[in-house]
């Protein structure tokens, strides 16, 4: 049985939600405002994320970012609900990061699509990265430039730098790189985890070609990675997963 996350504050329309999804048997948590939604997903991760956009406090903006924040969370599928279908609105979501917008009010075959579509989808990639991890399949991306276009083999890649709803991907020796559509998350759920670990909301490395690190006052970290151009920060937040990660390769 699949578990979704609901955050809204509207206490009927929430309501609703919930016994419509129960009854399409899907399991329910619920929350109405953005803090107890984090604290939920932290607690017990969900499949899948209905969040409404336009909360007091914290918006579903600021929810979606939070959970990017947290490598445990980064990848839940999210669709935003939204009274709301400006264009302009619709596009700052999904530059976040976003998986799907459905405007309210929605009926429940839209919803219920809506819901299963996305969690096939996911289930999938995940599927195919399983698949590549066992394999040890080598796999590629298209690079377009105004210079060139070409493969990139996964394997070359130093880092990825996220710039807005694009990503500074930094590949070889030669410290090439290309700016491509593709937010961090979705790099996330491509990228083999043994190999690849976000270490910032805005980075992502290969710990193959991890240089050094260096110590920072507080318990702060930065990492120097071949071939790209500037020291990486790593957040106070993510420095135990990090290290958890080098302990498990010196271990192998």
């Amino acid at each position: 049985m699949s578990k979704l996350l609901i955050i809204d504050d509207e206490v009927d329309f929430r309501r609703v939600m919930v016994q419509t999804l129960t009854r399409n048997g899907f399991e329910v948590l619920e929350a109405a405002e953005g803090r107890e939604a984090l604290r939920l997903a932290s607690q017990s991760p969900p499949d899948l994320i209905l969040c409404d956009v336009e909360m007091p406090g914290m918006d579903g903006y600021e929810v979606l970012t939070a959970l990017q924040r947290d490598t445990r969370l980064a990848d839940i599928p999210m669709i935003f609900l939204t009274g709301n279908s400006e264009p302009c609105q619709i596009r700052q979501g999904m530059n976040l990061g976003a998986d799907d917008y459905l405007t309210k009010p929605v009926s429940p075959p839209d919803l219920i699509g809506a819901i299963r579509a996305r969690l096939h989808r996911w289930r999938s990639e995940q599927k195919r990265r399983e698949q590549r991890a066992r394999s040890g399949e080598n796999v590629s991306f298209l690079v377009k430039t105004s210079r060139e276009k070409r493969l990139v083999n996964i394997s070359e890649i130093r880092s990825i730098l996220a710039c807005g709803p694009y990503s500074c991907v930094y590949w070889n020796k030669s410290g090439n790189s290309a700016m491509l559509r593709k937010p961090l998350k979705q790099w996330l759920r491509e990228l083999p985890a043994e190999r690849f670990i976000q270490v910032h909301r805005r980075a992502i490395v290969n710990l193959d070609f991890m240089v050094r690190i260096e110590s920072l006052p507080a318990g702060g970290m930065r990492i120097c990675v071949r071939d790209t151009p500037q020291l990486i920060p790593v957040s106070l937040r993510l420095v135990p997963v990090l290290n958890r990660k080098l302990k498990a390769l010196r271990g192998r």
